[in-house]
């Protein structure tokens, strides 16, 4: 089954007030340090939207950071936007990401450095250190992508 994903995370152990908001949403924690706020549509209405950067800059100006995020499986899209203070200050795609290259087994390579997209060996194979999700986290200083992942994964309501 394909996960589309649409959420802000906030540093927070308690979920913000979102009540005035026109989306369905519902939230969890992606960490202890963090509670995600995501879209809860069904899953015939799934589709990015505007809207949560609009969440995301409220937020940010009522907790100095909000990160969205956006996860679609059916096409391997892994996006974030860091909002402070009610602006956007960095976004992180995949050109942000980080690989490292596969030893014969199909193992990371002990001890190499990671490198971005267009860095990559054409001949070499590699697997996604980090990706946009997990710098935007980092951005964040709050949230676990392990716990964000399950929330991400989770069968639909």
């Amino acid at each position: 089954m394909s996960e589309i994903f649409e959420g802000i995370v906030v540093p927070s152990r308690q979920p913000p007030d979102v009540s005035g908001s026109p989306l369905i949403l519902a939230n969890a924690h992606a960490g202890t340090n963090a509670v995600v706020v995501f879209r809860d549509d069904p899953r015939n209405a799934a589709a990015f939207t505007d809207r949560m950067d609009d969440l995301a800059r409220e937020l940010s100006q009522l907790l100095g950071r909000a990160l969205v995020v956006r996860f679609d499986s059916r096409i391997g899209h892994r996006s974030s936007a860091l909002f402070e203070h009610g602006s956007l200050s960095r976004a992180f795609g995949e050109q942000e990401e980080l690989f490292v290259p596969l030893d014969e087994r199909g193992e990371p390579t002990a001890g190499a450095a990671p490198v971005r997209r267009w860095e990559r060996d054409p001949d070499a194979e590699y697997e996604t250190s980090k990706n946009a999700i997990q710098l935007g986290l980092e951005a964040l200083g709050a949230g676990e992508w392990e716990q964000l992942f399950e929330v991400i994964t989770a069968p639909p309501r």
